[in-house]
């Protein structure tokens, strides 16, 4: 439904000036402000149709990067890379800023200052009601709210993939690494590399040495290689025939701290990795699960333009899936 700030004066009994200073968050005294958002509310996810501009057909797209997005700069830069260089013709990305409000959030879209929306990050419950009907995307697995997750299914598969991969390299009894993360995923991959051991060998299936640390997304290195130094006892390093870290800065971690404790013949390791960084000039080269970050957000960008063009699903969420694939170390 499209409504005008005509219409919107009408119903609310003010001045379409007063409407349109409501919208650009302008000065107006709270009564007025009021009048105005009841009737915006009433009209539900309506869109304000605005002035016709002579020749401007450009469309743009809000990215809001969150804060639980903040430390994963690597693979964020991929994926804002891959966006660029697949954006159709007179499309743009808007950068958002990350203190934005639902409320302005909300009157963007509703101005159409933005046809959709890509989030990065983990979660954002105080948007969840305003994201129930702005076309939107998440570049990354993600908590909806309280509980729920919407988890990428390519990350319990890559934890899988990592298992099948050790299983052929004759390990048994593999060290896994387990840590807080406020991204939902992590535990995925740590699921799915269990379930394939699991469903080789039941019951004797390991469990993940648990890492007490900060999260892994706010933790400096520093801090993260002496929570790990605190949690690997003797017996974790000498018993195990393989190593899994469910995160590429976490093995490069744990391959300068076992390099530390002078072990020089490392047991094969597997991680999982979006993109070049953590890795380099590790020897020997850990094998690695590659999330794919850029075929992401590709297929993101093309799901979010499907859906602001009214070719996907109104009022639903959209998870990207890519299946991971093995990269063989040395």
């Amino acid at each position: 439904m499209k409504i005008t700030t005509a219409d919107i004066a009408k119903q609310a009994g003010v001045s379409p000036a007063t409407v349109s200073r409501v919208i650009s968050g302008g000065n107006v005294s709270e009564e007025k402000r009021k009048a105005v958002l009841a009737v915006l509310d009433r009209n539900g996810p309506s869109r304000i149709r605005p002035r016709k501009k002579r020749g401007s057909e450009t469309r743009y797209i809000g990215m809001l990067i969150l804060d639980t997005a903040r430390n994963d700069s690597k693979t964020l830069l991929i994926k804002l890379t891959s966006l660029l260089e697949n954006l159709p013709e007179n499309w743009r990305i808007l950068l958002l800023p990350r203190t934005i409000s639902p409320f302005q959030l909300e009157l963007a879209w509703r101005r159409r200052d933005i046809s959709g929306l890509l989030l990065s990050g983990h979660q954002a419950p105080e948007l969840n009601e305003v994201l129930e009907h702005i076309p939107n995307v998440w570049l990354n697995s993600h908590v909806l709210s309280g509980n729920e997750s919407e988890i990428l299914a390519g990350n319990e598969f890559a934890g899988r993939l990592a298992a099948r991969h050790l299983l052929e390299q004759g390990v048994r009894h593999p060290l896994i690494l387990a840590l807080s993360s406020g991204n939902p995923g992590f535990r995925s991959r740590i699921d799915g590399f269990r379930f394939e051991y699991f469903s080789r060998f039941g019951a004797e299936t390991p469990s993940a040495v648990e890492v007490e640390s900060e999260p892994l997304e706010t933790a400096d290195a520093d801090l993260l290689e002496q929570a790990l130094d605190n949690a690997l006892l003797p017996e974790h390093i000498n018993g195990c025939d393989g190593i899994f870290a469910p995160e590429a800065r976490l093995a490069a971690l744990l391959h300068r701290l076992l390099r530390k404790r002078g072990k020089r013949n490392l047991p094969p390791m597997v991680t999982c990795n979006q993109g070049e960084g953590y890795l380099t000039g590790l020897y020997p080269r850990p094998a690695t699960i590659d999330l794919g970050p850029e075929l992401l957000a590709r297929f993101a960008l093309e799901q979010l333009i499907a859906k602001t063009n009214g070719d996907a699903g109104k009022g639903k969420r959209i998870s990207v899936i890519i299946n991971p694939r093995l990269i063989p170390g040395d």
